[in-house]
Order: structure tokens, then sequence, then C-alpha cells
């Protein structure tokens, strides 16, 4: 096993990123770009959150980007965005691993440091979603998405949506405090890294996540920290980009003034 150093993985990542952003807005990204328009995205917050889409389906597209930048396959290898089988693709004799994101809509995981540790993916096609992290890094229980520009806002509380596609529309609509759990198995490691940055939490999540076993885990480990936790009512809505979407930015603030009364 290699060493690698921090700072090569992170620039991996940040390359890798930059690559998938570059497919999104080239020849070959319309796939990914109406599926973002389908949650009412705009340019300006595809590209405040590097989005990118995986639009290679050669299974070695990211891989020969960063050889050329330099990277060894050692370190391709072992950066956590690379995979020996992925069912997308049939298996290539010409190459041990392939490219760990095929049809699916990448984006970069920044930590309050502004450091890329790593790329969340959501597939297109069936929705499942998955998160590279070097083998050597094991950096994803602190990973909240959106924490590098939360942690900038000038609230006094943090919301906390279930999905990434969630956190970037809140945003959008000027919601600068939101962050989501980019892995729902590690969300109660991520948990505990949000008291680090506050000590009031608005949960907007649908009604029904309430009463999953991992939801009620995130609550305790929180009260358990001593952070205020408010609920937002978003029903009948589903999830918190479902309430914008279809009753508007206004809306969604009156849920979070009532949540925090």
């Amino acid at each position: 096993m290699i060493k690698l150093d921090e700072v090569v993985v992170f620039k991996m990542n940040e390359d890798a990123g930059r690559y998938y952003h570059a497919q999104l807005l080239g020849e070959n990204g319309s796939k990914g770009m109406d599926y973002l328009k389908s949650y009412c995205l705009d340019e300006d917050t595809i590209d405040k959150f590097g989005i990118g889409f995986a639009a290679d389906v050669s299974g070695i597209g990211l891989i020969d980007h960063l050889k050329k930048l330099g990277y060894t396959e050692e370190e391709i290898h072992w950066s956590g965005l690379v995979v020996k089988y992925n069912t997308r693709i049939e298996k290539r004799p010409d190459s041990e691993v392939v490219d760990m994101f095929i049809d699916a809509i990448v984006l970069p995981v920044v930590d309050e440091y502004g450091i890329t540790v790593g790329l969340y993916a959501e597939d297109i096609e069936d929705g499942s979603n998955d998160f590279s992290i070097s083998r050597l890094y094991a950096n994803l229980k602190k990973a909240l998405y959106g924490i590098n520009i939360a942690t900038h806002s000038e609230a006094d509380y943090l919301i906390v949506c279930h999905g990434v596609m969630d956190t970037l529309l809140m945003h959008q609509a000027g919601f600068d405090m939101t962050v989501s759990f980019p892995g729902i198995e590690e969300a109660v490691f991520q948990a505990e890294h949000l008291k680090d940055h506050t000590r009031k939490v608005v949960l907007c999540i649908d009604p029904f996540d309430y009463e999953m076993e991992w939801v009620e885990d995130v609550i305790s480990i929180l009260k358990e920290d001593g952070i205020e936790i408010y609920r937002a009512d978003i029903s009948p809505y589903r999830n918190a980009s479902e309430l914008i979407n279809r009753a508007g930015v206004e809306e969604m603030k009156k849920r979070i003034r009532k949540a925090l009364e």
C-alpha cells in the first residue's frame, strides 16, 4: 500500500470535480443539464457549487484525464475515484480499474476550509447515490454538504435537509445556512460535526423521515451535545425543493420562522 499525501488526495478531488463540471458544460452534457433543470437549478447555482456530470461512458475518461495531469496509476487507484467494476459498463481488458461515476450528476463536497474532501454523485437513471473518498483519507465522517458556504452565513443556526439537491435549491433561494449529509450511512457521524458550527439546528426534512432510525439517531446525538433542535413543517410536501418549487420561497421563509418561534 502506498502512502498518499493529503495534498495529493485533495488536489485530485478538485481536479476530478473540474473535469466533471467541464463535461456538464460540454457538448455531451445536455442530459445532465436537463436533470438539473428538472430541479429548477439555475446556471449561477451550478457554477457556484461546481456541479458536474459524468458524461463519458468509456469507463476511463477520468482516469485518462488524471494521467494527463501527471497523477500516477497508484495514486489514481487509491484515490477513491475509481473502482474495479462498474455495472454501467462491461469490464475493460485494458484497465484494472474504471471510473466510479458514469451517467451521474457529480458534486464536489467541500469542507469549511475550502478543501474538496470527496465527490458525491447521484445516478440519473435510478436516483441512487454514492460518495467517493480516498481509501487513505477517510474524512467522510466530517463531510457536510454546503458547509463551506453555510459557515460564513450571518444566521445563528443551520438548516439541515435530507438531500443534496434540496440543499442546492435552498441556497439558490437564499438560505445560505443550509447543509445536508452526503451519505445516510454516515449521517450519525456527520451529525457530530454540526456542533463545531452551531448550537441551533432546524430540521427541514420529509415528515415521514422522523420515523426512520437514522433520523432518530441524529436527533439523539444533537440533543446529547446540547444542540437546540427545531422542526420545520414542510407538509404536505415531501422535501424542501418540492415546497419551494410549488409554494414559493416566501412560504419556506414562513415555515422556517415558525419553526424558530
